[in-house]
């Protein structure tokens, strides 16, 4: 007999946060281009997947939801940046108190390079080679599957549980992840 698997799925106008962050898009030319800093009113979906565990229940819904509320609430009005970015480099004021991005100008003139200061408080560093929405959906799937296993929430039946996160950047542009 097979073993069911089960899901429950937090979503929600509260599971939202406004972030900014750059993107680097290749055109098919030799350089990259790095678009400006956005803002986008981020939305997320999260769906868990897995065997019941000895309770008879795969996870608490409200522990889970309020978990990823927090971990949203954190993000909210940041920008998000990717520390192997091509056509961007980070660095660290002295003091530490500041991340300074410096956006490489593409040749020909076309674009100047830039640089933008920002409150270290204020910026998520992303290991990543883009802060695009597949990378930042990723970062919050990864931390939202380590805050729910700290917090003994996962099941106990041995078997792997699968996080999938749906983050949407505008009506109908979603990235979606698995772990």
């Amino acid at each position: 007999m097979r073993t069911p698997r089960f899901s429950i799925q937090l979503d929600g106008e509260d599971l939202t946060f406004s972030a900014s962050h750059f993107i680097t898009l290749m055109t098919g030319k030799k350089e990259p281009f790095v678009e400006p800093a956005h803002t986008h009113p981020f939305r997320v979906t999260v769906t868990i997947d897995g065997p019941l565990g000895s309770g008879g229940l795969l996870i608490d819904f409200h522990q889970a939801h309020r978990l990823l509320k927090e971990i949203l609430a954190a993000c909210g009005g940041k920008t998000f940046l990717a520390a192997r970015q091509e056509g961007i480099s980070l660095s660290k004021s002295p003091d530490g108190s500041a991340v300074i991005c410096r956006t490489a100008g593409r040749t020909g003139g076309q674009t100047p390079e830039t640089e933008k200061t920002l409150p270290a408080e204020k910026v998520i560093t992303l290991d990543e080679v883009n802060s695009s929405a597949e990378m930042i959906a990723l970062y919050l799937a990864r931390l939202f599957l380590e805050r729910l296993t700290s917090a003994g929430l996962l099941p106990d039946s041995g078997e792997k549980t699968r996080l999938t996160l749906s983050l949407e950047e505008q009506k109908g542009m979603k990235a979606v992840v698995t772990i």
